[in-house]
């Protein structure tokens, strides 16, 4: 069959894989022989999609070894085509994608290989701890089988200079979006192409979100190195980094019931320097041990911890302490004292074996809940079948399915006995009712809702499971995993019309050999969610095995030549709104002291798809807050052989009044080697000092006429404010009016000025008389024979000694 490739991802890898399988030679000696074939293609592949779309690669998870599965495709788009190519392989290896709830978003978040969409850093060059325990697994299984044989032997010379000193920053963008792409020159703020290459494409600037390739020039005699633009010189010899030996295993947590032990091992023989690799693989690897079980009537391993708290006082008491399931936090211990109804978090973390839940095999480890899989294996996908047998196909046992529809007695009833060795229990009233189930054991005691006295929802442990009992108003049921121990009697108090129980369980076939032939068959899970919330993503259904009664079973009793490939679809395919984007904050201005600053990009994008971007005008995002360009950065320690300034106290102001100054005294540690440019002000003026003189001023006489225009006047004096005395240290452009003009509305024809009988003059200046005569003076003596008019008359000036002229 010829080789079809096509804009259509799925359509491309199906055709690709078939194609490279048909011309794979079988024998695994022969020097044509591929155990991975990978396609490299300039055709814009979609997957489900019609382009343009944001697909990179697509591959068989898992497919390594599998004739007509391990292989991949991979869409050229410049140099990134390696990344391309390494997270595709890393499918082929059994990875997953890395995300944000899987613990996998390692040294600060940064995107790691198998990251779900290519994002750059400054080198996205890493695998996650996920991925690393991924390749492991696949690898301890035995499914790499085919990479056993040593490779054939190839000398492949590779480049001594970085990509970028031979492919310019035009020539990566042509590499990147076809001929007629440039770089994107003339604007600043995409001037850093070690962090983001901008390309013009059809006059308008595009990234990928990719920086420059190492090498690339950024500057007279720098280039391109780690996401910054440095000066040109010879890297130092890269020396890769090689694990030590792994330490002896711990001893098992537990002494029965599923412990945990762990062992470890360092990336220090010799560690990775001048930036060679990092060790791959393993750092830490846990097992399970102690698996038998614990003696009957033997108190949980939850229930030993919290035990251990009973001799240590709690808010001045001390408390038989009990455990207390809590599945949302599975690894905490959270317990509860005997015969109180308060619960307390003990540890933030329980001891390493300690199980999830109750009656579960997933044990907690370094606070994380781990899954086990029923072969005792942390992070197994073995699963029990139906019938409890680890990588079982359900052959071995049969559903037995009853319902109990008594109607006529009262009180407890037995509806049915669940025989011991029985799984997947349900028991289910088919409709509301006043009645009650409840359970009891051979001997007649009952274990739960016996003796008229009714108990609450939750999980009860009992036959050697753990019985969840819920009730959802007046209807109740119970559930359990299995297999019990011993007979369950099914009681049902009976209080009023009984409308059914249903039973349901699972038991071992007495004669499995004669059991039907079960038949298995692919079938689709679920959506998953969008690849993006906006611009077009993908969302897709993984392909799982099924059997008709026992449901979802190992994918291994499926026929893996007819698997089917994963489904995909569009999804939020609307335009994604105008955004702030920011870069990395470059190197501080400054390697020392506390004076510098830096800087990084701020542009407005809008995304198109998961991983490329497209450059707007600053309007496009005016409704949102722009993000800063530029902030301060500082040193904790000054610059090595240079000085720094000391000031002391500010002194106290040189007046009480008016303008003032303080003064400190600013010294250099080291005199000559101090920033002057950053030295400290030794001088300031005073704040908020009240004035030293101010102007005064009595109040406005009578108006000099009765009717028409006239004349009123009053005092203004300048007066210092600390000696009270008369002074000539006022503004004068500040003087208050010291006459105004004045009309009277009535005018009477006999208005006669009254005249003081006691005296007709004053000896001093009428202005000062009132002035003195404002202030109280006027019961002085003296001052009444020199002001004699003014204080035993009113104010109204004498007409004689108005001064017409302003000042």
């Amino acid at each position: 069959e010829e080789l079809q490739i096509s804009h259509h991802a799925d359509k491309t890898l199906k055709s690709f894989c078939k194609w490279q399988k048909n011309i794979n030679f079988r024998d695994d000696d022969h020097p044509n022989h591929h155990d991975v074939a990978i396609l490299l293609t300039r055709t814009n592949i979609c997957s489900r999609n019609n382009e343009p779309c944001s697909t990179l690669g697509l591959a068989q998870v898992s497919g390594l070894c599998q004739p007509h599965r391990t292989c991949s495709i991979n869409e050229d788009t410049g140099l990134s085509l390696a990344w391309t190519v390494a997270h595709e392989l890393g499918h082929n290896f059994g990875m997953k994608h890395d995300n944000q709830h899987s613990d996998c978003m390692t040294d600060s978040d940064v995107p790691h290989v198998m990251a779900p969409h290519l994002t750059w850093d400054k080198s996205p060059s890493t695998w996650s701890n996920c991925s690393r325990l991924s390749i492991t697994k696949f690898l301890d299984r035995n499914w790499g089988y085919c990479l056993d044989d040593p490779p054939g032997h190839h000398d492949f010379k590779y480049p001594e200079l970085p990509a970028g000193t031979m492919y310019d920053a035009d020539h990566q963008c042509r590499l990147l979006y076809g001929e007629g792409a440039e770089r994107c020159t003339g604007i600043e703020a995409l001037e850093n192409v070690c962090t983001t290459l901008w390309c013009r494409v059809n006059n308008k600037c595009s990234t990928k979100l990719q920086p420059a390739a190492v090498g690339t020039i950024c500057g007279i005699d720098k280039w391109c190195f780690a996401g910054q633009c440095v000066d040109i010189s010879d890297r130092p010899q890269a020396i890769d980094g090689q694990w030590g030996q792994w330490a002896e295993w711990t001893d098992c947590t537990r002494t029965c019931g599923a412990g945990a032990s762990v062992s470890e091992r360092h990336c220090n023989h010799p560690p990775p320097s001048n930036g060679g690799k990092y060790c791959t693989g393993e750092r830490k690897r846990y097992r399970i041990c102690n698996t038998e079980n614990c003696p009957e009537n033997a108190p949980s391993f939850r229930a030993q911890q919290c035990s251990q708290f009973n001799d240590i006082p709690y808010k001045g008491s001390q408390y038989e302490w009990q455990p207390l399931s809590t599945p949302d936090k599975p690894c905490q211990l959270h317990c509860k004292p005997t015969n109180f109804y308060f619960s307390v978090l003990l540890k933030d973390i329980v001891t390493d074996g300690t199980p999830c839940v109750i009656g579960s095999r997933h044990i907690c480890i370094s606070g994380r809940c781990r899954h086990v899989g029923c072969d005792w294996i942390i992070d197994s996908n073995a699963v029990e079948d139906r019938c409890g047998v680890c990588f079982g196909d359900g052959s071995t046992c049969k559903t037995i399915k009853q319902q109990f529809n008594e109607t006529k007695q009262q009180g407890y009833v037995e509806a049915t006995v669940i025989p011991a060795g029985a799984r997947n229990i349900r028991v289910e009233e088919v409709a509301e009712a006043s009645n009650f189930l409840a359970l009891k054991n051979e001997a007649g005691e009952y274990y739960l809702n016996g003796d008229w006295f009714i108990q609450w929802s939750g999980d009860y442990e009992m036959a050697g499971t753990v019985i969840h009992y819920k009730r959802t108003g007046n209807k109740e049921k119970f559930l359990a995993p299995g297999p019990l121990k011993e007979p369950l009697h099914i009681m049902l108090l009976m209080q009023s019309h009984n409308p059914g129980v249903e039973f349901e369980y699972t038991v071992p076939n007495e004669n499995a050999a004669n059991s039907k032939k079960l038949e298995f068959s692919w079938d689709y899970i679920g959506w998953s969610h969008c690849t993006v919330s906006c611009g077009r993503g993908t969302q897709r259904s993984a392909v799982v095995c099924k059997e008709q009664e026992a449901g979802l079973v190992d994918e291994s009793n499926c026929d893996q030549a007819t698997k089917p490939d994963d489904q995909l679809q569009e999804c939020n395919i609307h335009l994604c709104p105008a955004r702030w984007w920011t870069g990395p904050w470059q190197h501080c201005s400054v390697t020392c002291g506390d004076n510098g600053t830096h800087h990084r990009t701020v542009i407005c994008i809008r995304s198109l798809g998961s991983d490329e971007q497209i450059a707007l005008e600053d309007q496009a995002c005016e409704s949102l807050d722009k993000p800063v360009e530029m902030e301060p950065c500082q040193h904790k320690n000054p610059c090595p052989g240079l000085g720094v300034w000391e000031v002391e106290e500010w002194s106290n102001c040189s007046a009480t009044c008016g303008h003032a100054m303080q003064f400190r005294k600013v010294v250099c540690t080291k005199p000559g080697y101090c920033d002057l440019s950053s030295k400290p002000e030794s001088t300031r003026l005073c704040d908020d000092l009240s004035p030293c003189f101010a102007w005064i001023h009595g109040d406005w006489s009578k108006c000099s006429k009765s009717c028409g225009i006239g004349i009123q006047e009053r005092s203004v004096q300048c007066v210092n404010l600390t000696s009270l005395q008369l002074s000539e240290g006022c503004l004068s452009h500040i003087k208050p009016d010291e006459i105004q003009e004045c009309s009277e509305d009535e005018c009477s024809s006999d208005d006669n000025t009254a005249k003081s009988a006691l005296c007709e003059n004053n000896d001093m200046s009428s202005n000062v008389c009132r002035m003195l005569k404002k202030v109280g003076l006027c019961e002085k003596q003296h001052i009444q024979a020199k002001c004699c008019r003014t204080c035993h008359t009113d104010d109204r000036p004498n007409p004689s000694e108005v001064d017409m002229s302003r000042r």
